[in-house]
C-alpha cells in the first residue's frame, strides 16, 4: 500500500511509563500489529513529576504537534487523544482546537476515572467546553454502557 493510502494517525496521551489504567491501554496500542494500513505514531503530554516538568512535557508535544500540522500538513489524518478529568481535559481540549482549526479528525477516548463527578463539579463554562469536545470528536470511545449513557446525557 503506497504511503498516501496510508491513516497517519497522532496518538496522544500520558507516557507509557505512567501508571495506571490509561498508560496499560496505550501500551497495548503501541504493541499492536495495525497492518500496513494505519500507521501511528505517540506523543506523550503528561508524565510522572513536578509541575514544571509536565507542564513543560505538554508545551513541548503542543508546539510539536503544531509544526507537524504547519509543515507537514498531510502526515497526520487523526488525533486519538487519550482523556480523563481535571489536566487531561484541559490538555486535551487545546489538542482538539489545534486539530480543529487544522481541519483533523478527532478519536477520543475517556477513561472515565472520576470524570462524572469532575462534570457534574464544573462551572459553566467548562461544561460548554467539555460537551464541545465531546460533540466535535468524530468518534468517542468509552470503557462500558455506563459512561456510554453518561456521555450521551450530557
Amino acid at each position: 500500500m503506497a504511503d498516501r493510502q496510508k491513516i497517519r494517525v497522532c496518538m496522544m496521551g500520558s507516557r507509557p511509563s505512567v501508571k495506571g489504567g490509561m498508560s496499560s491501554v496505550v501500551r497495548q496500542q503501541l504493541q499492536h500489529n495495525w497492518g500496513t494500513g494505519i500507521e501511528i505514531r505517540y506523543m506523550a503530554t503528561h508524565m510522572s513529576g513536578s509541575a514544571v516538568k509536565r507542564c513543560l512535557l505538554f508545551a513541548k508535544s503542543y508546539l510539536q504537534l503544531l509544526l507537524s500540522l504547519i509543515f507537514q500538513n498531510g502526515k497526520t489524518d487523526i488525533l486519538y487523544l487519550h482523556m480523563s478529568y481535571k489536566g487531561s481535559f484541559s490538555r486535551k481540549y487545546l489538542i482538539y482546537k489545534l486539530a480543529d482549526a487544522f481541519g483533523k479528525k478527532v478519536i477520543l477516548h475517556l477513561h472515565g476515572s472520576e470524570f462524572r463527578q469532575y462534570y457534574e463539579g464544573s462551572e459553566p463554562a467548562r461544561k460548554q467546553r467539555i460537551r464541545e469536545l465531546f460533540e466535535g470528536s468524530e468518534r468517542v470511545i468509552v470503557l462500558g454502557e455506563y459512561w456510554c449513557e453518561f456521555i450521551h446525557s450530557i
